[in-house]
């Protein structure tokens, strides 16, 4: 049961096994009825406030507790509305970035036949154009923890509509007229990488790596380097201030400088492999390069004063560290120039945690296109082969 007496302060609540069990259910995105969901084996918490409709109010008006995402940054969620009853009676909701809303279940049960008739939490949210097509595995699942819900889709939609009309406007009027920050999708309970795991996992994929019907140059992980701290944060303020003074770049002078650090994870990962690579994503630092960029709406930098350094490339966008909080950002350079969804968000904690999830992790797939997950010789299927995805 979620306490609900104080909704502002109330703990994590315990994961539902319905929520771990799904977490291990793949979802094919592939074609018209591709189902694009990663369900995570964990909760987040929103908190939206009801600011917009009375200013100065901190007190939640809506209280979510995520539980997984689509790689466009879409979250399917707890909403916490139902006083007194446990997480997988409350409904599950779609909350996009752009946006997108919808009451996608009464609660769990109903959510799970949901996915087994084939459909996403985004799907659910908008069915327009698309082909559902029945998933086996979510469908065991729905017969394991709900059997006596046992319903089409369609009707199970439906129903969660019928019973909370007014959400999509709602939220809409809370959420969405307040300024959007970028969103936090790494679950809060992200198991955080060691060093020792790390540099074991690197040890097996470099004895991997030679063998297997995979492509050449699929992968490699360079001999790791002693990075010196002090050295690479003055690269760092070099680099911002040649910008600022030399080329018009924005000027980082009344920025604070007291309280950066190159996080210890960084250190450790880079210490162990200097320049990993592994299908489309590539990490290395270059000490004439090292000062992130997040573009605005407008195609200009912003959240200068947070120093975020380039570690990492992914085609023309960049993987940044955050010289203050440690976390990964995956920025996104060009959505401006051609009117697209700004896709940067924050991916990981740390950048040892980054390359155990995503790199050599069940999350590259989340930074893959559908051609490279079916290709029989590319990173991901090296991945799933050997154990790691």
């Amino acid at each position: 049961m979620v306490d609900t007496t104080n909704t502002g302060r109330e703990h994590t609540p315990p994961v539902p096994p319905q929520l771990e069990a799904l977490a291990h259910i793949e979802f094919d995105i592939r074609g018209r009825s591709g189902v694009d969901f990663h369900a995570w084996p964990g909760l987040s918490k929103e908190e939206v406030t009801a600011e917009t409709l009375q200013p100065g109010s901190a007190d939640p008006a809506a209280i979510f507790w995520k539980f997984g995402q689509d790689r466009l940054g879409g979250t399917a969620a707890f909403w916490q509305v139902r006083p007194d009853r446990d997480l997988v009676d409350q409904p599950v909701v779609f909350l996009g970035c752009d946006g997108e809303l919808g009451v996608v279940a009464s609660d769990f049960g109903d959510f799970l036949w949901v996915l087994a008739d084939g459909y996403g939490p985004r799907e659910a949210a908008d069915p327009r154009d698309f082909e559902p097509v029945p998933n086996p595995g979510a469908a065991a699942l729905a017969e394991r923890f709900a059997p006596e819900k046992r319903q089409s889709a369609e009707s199970a939609i439906g129903r969660a509509r019928s019973e909370f009309p007014e959400f999509e406007q709602t939220m809409a009027r809370l959420r969405f007229e307040k300024p959007v920050n970028y969103p936090l999708l790494f679950p809060a309970d992200m198991a955080r990488a060691t060093h020792a795991e790390v540099a074991a996992k690197v040890d097996r994929l470099r004895a991997l790596l030679p063998n297997g019907d995979y492509d050449d140059y699929i992968a490699q992980f360079a001999p790791g380097v002693e990075l010196d701290e002090r050295q690479l944060l003055d690269a760092y303020l070099e680099c911002i201030d040649f910008e600022a003074e030399y080329r018009g770049g924005p000027a980082h002078a009344g920025s604070p400088r007291d309280d950066l650090r190159v996080p210890p994870e960084l250190i450790a990962l880079f210490g162990i492999t200097e320049h990993p690579r592994a299908g489309y994503l590539d990490l290395g630092l270059n000490p004439r390069r090292l000062q992130g960029e997040i573009m605005d709406p407008d195609g200009e930098c912003c959240r200068l004063d947070e120093h975020w350094i380039r570690v990492g490339l992914l085609g023309n966008d960049l993987f940044l560290v955050s010289l203050t909080s440690g976390e990964v950002m995956f920025a996104d350079q060009y959505f401006w120039r051609y009117a697209e969804k700004d896709a940067s968000r924050v991916v990981a904690p740390d950048l040892l945690t980054f390359f155990n999830e995503y790199l050599v992790g069940p999350r590259y797939r989340e930074f893959a296109s559908p051609e490279e997950l079916e290709n029989p010789r590319g990173w991901f299927a090296f991945l799933r082969d050997n154990g790691f995805a």
